[in-house]
């Protein structure tokens, strides 16, 4: 009785997990679902044994319960047989259309991968489990299964091969993609087999694997390179003249004792924007060597006017360009700054920039004059555009400076022709115009202050400053005493 109902209960579990069977670690359903049908059945097989050697199962009760037995066995029997069946039927059918697929292909984003279908190693897993089993492995998949391991390592470098593959490419941007255009279209053709004439059952995927990275270090080697240049130029010679600022701060003019006479400080503020722009222009010197090494990096020559790089000579003069617009800007707004236009909810006390003196003699004067401090300050917001006068540019579709060219000499040393720079752009932008205009309504601000102060001096009650006191009495005696008749 007992037994019968190991019987009713092992038939319910079959029937209630056969379409998705528990399964142990690492075991692939095929094989597992029916390694789990062989253990139900072996529950039921050991006692049933047992009870033949007796009379028990001689009874009619007996009977009922062998048949029912035999009923579930074979239940299990064809579920087992059922799916070794299909199993085999999809791996003649499907393993040679795997093996036959090109092994690279591109995904929706152009990205290379490998083409391997991991079915063809769950068909090897289910072949290794299967035959422990005792069945009898189709010749599709027992090929496969003895080539596991090659398959495995084909995978594997593939893999890694497109890792660095696409991860060089995606270094690659802008205008760097442009000049390098031709070495990207040699790499990607010497991963074109991959796509068009290798499968997994081709003989050269080994060679084609060790052909590709050597192409691959070809091409890294070389972008390296340009991307070395591009990020030397980018950060020590367009990033370091976008931030120089061509004017001290107030922090940096330093007093001795009396603050100093305007002169003085136009002096000292020279003295820093020839040394700034000395470096900006060294530092932009720089760009054509490295342009030219790019150059002949890529192509073998070093004419600095190669036509592949004409764009690329463009996209760099723009950005050197932008960071001397910038340059100005902030310099500009330096110089309003240090005449003290700064924010109104700005509380920190500042210093003088320089001393104005005033003279009392029959009038109030004082010097430096008002044309003197407005022309002098001028003079300096000027000569911060006018340092852009320095940076010659290149001759169009080469990064050879025009004076250098075989199509213009340079200006002799007393020849009052302007270069050719970036003077008249960056004078002509909007923004530098309008500091320009700020800087010169600041002076005149400042500059209507003095005439303020000037003019208070000449009210009466600052008079006794300048009028000597013998007029000043006489003047009393006469306003008090005499009357006009």
């Amino acid at each position: 009785f007992q037994y019968h109902t190991e019987v009713e209960r092992v038939k319910k579990n079959f029937e209630q997990n056969k379409d998705d069977p528990p399964l142990t670690k690492n075991q692939p359903p095929i094989a597992g679902s029916i390694h789990w049908s062989s253990s139900l059945y072996q529950r039921l097989k050991k006692p049933i044994v047992r009870f033949q050697e007796g009379d028990m199962l001689y009874s009619s009760y007996g009977k009922k319960v062998k048949s029912e037995y035999v009923e579930v066995a074979r239940l299990m029997k064809d579920y087992a047989t059922a799916r070794f069946e299909n199993w085999r039927d999809e791996v003649k059918g499907n393993t040679d259309a795997y093996l036959k697929a090109k092994i690279l292909r591109k995904d929706a984003d152009d990205v290379y991968q490998v083409n391997f279908n991991t079915n063809l190693f769950q068909i090897i897993k289910e072949a290794k489990y299967l035959d422990r089993l005792g069945f009898d492995i189709p010749t599709e998949a027992l090929n496969v299964t003895l080539q596991d391991e090659v398959y495995h390592n084909y995978v594997e470098n593939l893999k890694s091969m497109l890792a660095q593959f696409n991860h060089e490419l995606a270094l690659i941007e802008g205008p760097e993609r442009v000049i390098l255009g031709k070495q990207i279209k040699e790499l990607k053709d010497a991963l074109q087999p991959g796509f068009t004439e290798l499968n997994w059952i081709s003989l050269g995927i080994a060679d084609f694997v060790v052909n590709c990275n050597k192409a691959i270090t070809q091409f890294r080697n070389l972008s390296r390179e340009v991307r070395k240049s591009a990020e030397h130029i980018q950060t020590q010679v367009v990033d370091k003249i976008a931030a120089c600022q061509l004017l001290p701060d107030t922090r940096e003019i330093t007093y001795t004792g009396d603050f100093p006479e305007l002169q003085h400080v136009v002096d000292g503020i020279e003295r820093v924007r020839q040394e700034r722009i000395e470096a900006c222009v060294r530092a932009y010197s720089s760009v054509p060597p490295l342009l030219i090494k790019i150059e002949t990096q890529i192509t073998g020559m070093n004419t600095g006017k190669c036509p592949l790089l004409e764009d690329y000579y463009a996209h760099w003069e723009k950005k050197l360009w932008k960071a001397l617009l910038k340059l100005v800007i902030n310099s500009l707004g330096r110089l309003a700054t240090l005449l003290g236009c700064q924010k109104s909810d700005s509380k920190k006390q500042r210093l003088p920039l320089f001393k104005v003196i005033f003279h009392f003699t029959s009038e109030p004067t004082y010097t430096p004059n008002q044309q003197e401090i407005m022309n002098t300050i001028l003079k300096i917001a000027q000569s911060v555009i006018d340092s852009t006068k320095l940076f010659v540019r290149w001759m169009r579709g080469t990064c050879i400076d025009y004076t250098v060219g075989t199509l213009t000499s340079k200006p002799a040393e007393d020849n009052n022709e302007p270069l050719f720079s970036f003077f008249s752009d960056i004078e002509q932008a909007n923004h530098v115009r309008t500091l320009q205009e700020k800087v010169r309504r600041v002076v005149q601000s400042r500059v209507s202050d003095l005439e303020a102060k000037k003019r208070n001096l000449k009210e009466d009650k600052y008079r006794s400053v300048y009028v000597t006191e013998k007029k000043l009495k006489v003047d009393a005696q006469l306003k008090d005493q005499l009357h006009w008749l």
